[in-house]
């Protein structure tokens, strides 16, 4: 988040003289320590797409993470799982198994409401894998 100060008749909180504002970087001190930096804002735009993409990175590689855990819980408890939940679609939240049902849209749509929309497991219970066979040798994604 960026704090926009506007030029008025009042002073500024601190004091710059704009010849210093040569598109380089100008630190300012408060008692002889840096408390802020006034960057050109080409800089400052590159840093909030970079930050940007940053946070985009992780919060993938969290939701990644979230999915790999998850299915390892349900092939742990997949045993089970084709005992009571033979051709049923389960959940799986944080590791657990919160839900199931026939329908796999009306198990997202309950879990979704329950647990606000946030990544989860769902599987069909089977003996085997579905596996899908694709004709073209191109990769879909």
């Amino acid at each position: 988040m960026s704090k926009v100060i506007r030029e008025t008749r009042v002073a500024y909180p601190f004091a710059i003289d704009e010849r210093a504002l040569t598109g380089e970087t100008l630190i300012l001190e408060r008692a002889g320590k840096p408390v802020a930096a006034v960057i050109p804002i080409d800089d400052y735009a590159r840093f909030v797409a970079w930050r940007e993409h940053e946070q985009a990175q992780a919060w993938q590689t969290a939701q990644q993470q979230t999915m790999e855990r998850d299915r390892a819980a349900f092939e742990r408890l997949k045993p089970e799982l084709l005992k009571t939940h033979l051709g049923k679609w389960v959940a799986i939240v944080d590791g657990a198994l919160v839900d199931s049902d026939v329908d796999e849209d009306a198990l997202v749509q309950r879990v979704y409401a329950r647990y606000g929309y946030r990544t989860i497991f769902v599987e069909q219970v089977r003996q085997t894998p579905l596996v899908y066979e694709f004709s073209s040798p191109e990769v879909v994604r």
